[in-house]
């Protein structure tokens, strides 16, 4: 087995790991449905993050969000405008039922 230092920065070689087989990026796929890409409940720390948004926008706070990972996000990105059209949706039907009460009080 060569060392670290002799290999230089390169990785080492799959028969030293021990891989026989290219390992699939779809292993998970029997594990995940298309319905779990869009449940927050995944992922304690978007779960987290997304109650901090919600109380600093209650109290008016801003809030700037790092990350080394793009991937992430832009997966908090789509969380947020999810969030955002849900929230606008409620918004409407409360609309609408409020003008049925008031038409129901009218006639």
């Amino acid at each position: 087995m060569r060392t670290r230092a002799a290999r230089g920065d390169q990785p080492p070689p799959e028969d030293e790991l021990g891989v026989t087989t290219p390992m699939s990026s779809s292993w998970w796929s029997q594990f995940v449905t298309d319905e779990d890409f869009v449940k927050i409940e995944h992922s304690g720390k978007l779960v987290l993050l997304m109650d901090i948004l919600r109380q600093c926008e209650l109290i008016g706070d801003k809030v700037l969000v790092f990350s080394q990972s793009l991937v992430s996000l832009n997966l908090i990105e789509a969380f947020l405008a999810a969030e955002d059209q849900q929230n606008e949706q409620n918004r409407q039907t409360a609309s609408l039922a409020s003008d049925v009460r008031i038409s129901c009080f009218t006639h």
